[in-house]
């Protein structure tokens, strides 16, 4: 997602097919993705992971084209900080509310307390952390992870460490891979955390974004981007294939070797400004992404009766994905109507 810079056509554009593909993911035909086997389904899903590795590189891309100038990584990092964390408070209360209403109606004032109560007491630290990461509604976690990320770069940009944050955004990887695709084998470790939450996914993508930025002016973004997005996408079919080979594991991950490679060759695609990008119908909207993805969660799922409606199996996906994405899109374009809650949508 962008952050009040200037825009850039095929930026915009990519964030609105970035965004298709993270509906896909949330939606009711996630469920029949394949564990055990390359389906339709499964490949698709596959497809649709560039997206939010795409949304933390340009992120890391466009906060480096803006701090780079003068040097004030710390001060920038601070600002969109405190920006992205103020969205994620915003939408984890909008996001609350419904589920809340509920709990009191059915149960009472003093069930509705003791829910919230039982974040803290008994006091579970895996919980907690995951309740402060992620806020209330599950896809929020990308907000506090941009955040943390831009905050971790910023401090060690300042002071001139560079290849710090690159070999610490790599250890994270690592880690996180260890703790949740690679978490069955030899070398890999269980845990409750969810390692797709913080620093330990974004930090390397939004660290890329910084790189291409600082290293990239002059190179064929485009040829090697998409060299990067097949290359990436079949080495991610291939890992889930093996690892699931070597020990069972399932297909379904956030995360993989492969999907850093997808991911940053999908956005040096977009940064290459093609022409093929440059769709006005598409980047007229990219503006409203940031809503879009903060907003789309409630009608993903109160739309599940197109599975009913629709009776061709072939139509009802695009259908799906068409509808959430329009409705989200005109909640952002109201929000973003009004002074008080644009800030929360641009």
């Amino acid at each position: 997602m962008q952050f009040k810079h200037a825009r850039i056509d095929s930026i915009d554009a990519m964030r609105v097919l970035a965004m298709l593909a993270v509906i896909q993911i949330h939606s009711p035909w996630y469920s029949r993705v394949n564990v055990t086997s390359l389906n339709t389904a499964t490949i698709a899903d596959q497809f649709a992971r560039f997206a939010v590795p795409f949304f933390f590189v340009i992120s890391g891309y466009l906060w480096a084209s803006r701090s780079s100038a003068v040097g004030d990584y710390w001060p920038r990092s601070v600002a969109i900080s405190k920006r992205v964390i103020l969205i994620f408070f915003f939408w984890s209360f909008i996001y609350a509310i419904g589920p809340s209403l509920y709990l009191i109606r059915q149960e009472g004032l003093n069930s509705f307390l003791a829910n919230i109560l039982s974040v803290v007491y008994p006091f579970d630290p895996i919980r907690f952390l995951s309740a402060v990461l992620e806020g209330t509604k599950n896809h929020l976690w990308f907000l506090p992870a941009l955040a943390i990320a831009a905050l971790i770069s910023g401090a060690l940009l300042a002071r001139g460490r560079e290849l710090t944050l690159f070999v610490l955004a790599t250890l994270l990887f690592a880690v996180g891979l260890a703790g949740s695709a690679y978490a069955d084998a030899p070398y890999g470790f269980t845990s409750d955390f969810n390692f797709r939450n913080g620093p330990f996914f974004s930090l390397i993508m939004f660290a890329s974004g910084y790189a291409i930025h600082r290293y990239g002016q002059g190179l064929a973004l485009l040829p090697i981007g998409i060299g990067l997005a097949a290359g990436g996408f079949t080495l991610q079919l291939f890992e889930t294939t093996w690892i699931h080979r070597q020990w069972g594991t399932p297909l379904l991950h956030d995360y993989i070797v492969g999907t850093y490679f997808f991911g940053l060759g999908m956005s040096m695609i977009a940064l290459s400004n093609t022409r093929y990008l440059r769709v006005k119908a598409l980047s007229s909207v990219g503006p409203l992404i940031l809503g879009v993805y903060a907003s789309h969660y409630y009608f993903v799922e109160h739309v599940r009766w197109l599975e009913q409606t629709v009776e061709n199996p072939y139509l009802r996906g695009p259908a799906y994905l068409a509808v959430v994405f329009l409705l989200s899109l005109g909640t952002s374009f109201m929000l973003a109507q009004w002074r008080g809650t644009k800030q929360f949508v641009t």
